[in-house]
């Protein structure tokens, strides 16, 4: 029902050549590619939100990141910059921040040259 009204707001389902690939049934826009059916959702940032949020927060899903996310909403669902809504929601949920496994090489340790150093010698850092 959402999906419905919000139609209705959106200036970008008034213009023809976007409508072109589209087609309407029972009150959605849908997109079709190969054998793959799409609702088409409407600019309505708390919709898109939510449409995500489902997918993404899904106990099956188990907080999957933007590429996978963006995987698992195209079965369904199709929008302009899906991908970049995808990314930025991840990006921002807090649970993903706060358990996402450390990437990247971690800090080394403090190698000093030896010729540098001389026996007997206090050093600040040895203190």
């Amino acid at each position: 029902k959402r999906l419905k009204t919000a139609y209705a707001s959106d200036p970008w389902f008034a213009t023809p050549e976007n409508m072109e690939s589209l087609r309407r049934q029972n009150g959605l826009w849908l997109q079709t590619e190969g054998s793959v059916t799409r609702i088409v959702v409407p600019n309505d940032d708390a919709l898109r939100r939510d449409i995500l949020a489902r997918f993404h927060k899904d106990p099956l899903a188990g907080h999957p990141g933007s590429t996978r996310l963006v995987e698992l909403v195209r079965r369904s669902f199709w929008w302009p910059r899906l991908v970049t809504d995808a990314e930025n929601f991840v990006r921002t949920c807090s649970s993903c921040q706060r358990n996402k496994a450390l990437s990247g090489k971690g800090h080394g340790f403090c190698n000093l040259c030896p010729s540098r150093m001389r026996l007997g010698k206090v050093f600040p850092w040895t203190l």
